[in-house]
């Protein structure tokens, strides 16, 4: 069974606080780690998780990065994604392809990396080809109306052009487009994903726009629950018959949506349940494309995804990062402590999943208060 499923199933179980935390113990394993290698950016996002948040240290420096990254390997990490603001724009992302790619060789790893796409260009992409990155994630927020709100004027065409280049090279199983979904472009969600099918793309990923970082400010572009399943319904009718090769459409429900979700037995979610508890696959197959939610429902910071700020700080969630005081709710720095040694103290962090998942739901009332 799926681990976060085991340990939701237990809360609903009402396990007591000890063996709750005894089970997250057992079942804890780095699955997934950010590793955000840029504090650089040629944009200004209106919803920028990182918004204007102040460095505290350098940046690591390479040699920093690669003893970062075989500590992960120790600990048995194969998943590496490489993130922050811009990752194009630091020439220390390139060298950290290469080195992944070298180990790739020699063990079972997973890495790529998520782009505006505007520093794209025929040079880099052949990189990422030689370095066998096994995705490149665009964000592109709707039509030009919606993504140019968020992103800015004159970027949409340019990360189109980009979206283009990376399914020339590294085509469309490594190419996927992501989407942040708010109140001014969730009507654009679903021509957009037909519009990019009909140059080649054929993978997306769907999630609502949250209110961290500047999207604090974005208050009243927040979408509720139903407006986000309303969009979950129109894309599974729409995978039923528009498109003829298929495509695939990840969608994240983040918790207070996979709360409400499960409370009124939306039934792509209880499929979705069902099948992670018989220890089947969370994809479903409609017509000849496919839907995979992914359910927020128990946090992953720490026992299962691992997130190294730019300036070495180890958090569990890209949100850690979204405070100014980022570098006092990590967890240590990577410059100071060993990646092993962050990883058992993180574990002690979560050892109260009541309290923790206490501080979600007020999130969430929060978050309903505003919209």
């Amino acid at each position: 069974m799926d681990k976060s499923l085991q340990v939701w199933k237990a809360l609903l179980n009402n396990t007591s606080k000890e063996d709750l935390s005894s089970l997250v113990n057992l079942l804890a394993k780095i699955e997934f780690v950010e590793l955000y290698t840029s504090n650089i950016c040629q944009l200004h996002c209106k919803h920028c998780i990182m918004g204007d948040i102040d460095p505290k240290q350098q940046p690591l420096s390479l040699d920093e990065w690669l003893r970062v990254i075989d500590q992960f390997l120790n600990l048995g990490v194969k998943n590496f994604h490489l993130a922050g603001k811009e990752p194009f724009l630091e020439k220390n992302t390139f060298e950290i392809l290469s080195y992944l790619s070298k180990i790739k060789s020699n063990k079972d790893i997973r890495y790529g990396l998520i782009t505006n796409g505007l520093a794209l260009n025929s040079n880099n992409i052949n990189l990422l080809e030689k370095y066998d990155v096994d995705y490149l994630d665009f964000s592109l927020d709707g039509m030009k109306t919606g993504h140019e709100y968020l992103r800015g004027k004159n970027t949409f065409n340019k990360t189109i052009k980009a979206i283009k280049l990376s399914l020339n090279v590294l085509g469309w199983r490594k190419t996927f487009v992501s989407s942040a979904v708010y109140k001014d472009n969730i009507n654009e969600v679903l021509e957009m994903i037909k519009t990019s099918n009909e140059f080649g793309a054929r993978q997306f990923f769907i999630q609502p726009m949250v209110p961290y970082g500047r999207a604090i400010q974005l208050h009243d572009k927040i979408i509720d629950w139903e407006e986000f399943k309303a969009l979950i319904i129109s894309c599974k009718i729409a995978l039923e018959n528009q498109f003829e090769k298929g495509i695939g459409i990840i969608v994240y429900l983040p918790y207070s949506f996979a709360k409400k979700a499960v409370e009124e037995s939306f039934d792509p979610v209880i499929e979705t349940i069902d099948r992670l508890s018989n220890n089947g696959s969370p994809v479903i197959s409609i017509g000849k494309s496919k839907m995979k939610l992914r359910l927020g429902l128990i946090p992953s910071a720490y026992w299962q995804s691992v997130v190294v700020t730019h300036d070495g700080y180890y958090t569990g969630a890209c949100e850690m990062r979204s405070v100014q005081n980022y570098d006092e709710i990590s967890v240590g720095n990577v410059r100071n402590a060993t990646v092993e040694g962050l990883y058992s103290e993180s574990i002690k962090s979560i050892s109260n999943l009541y309290e923790i998942l206490a501080s979600y739901e007020e999130w969430a009332k929060i978050h309903l208060e505003s919209v």
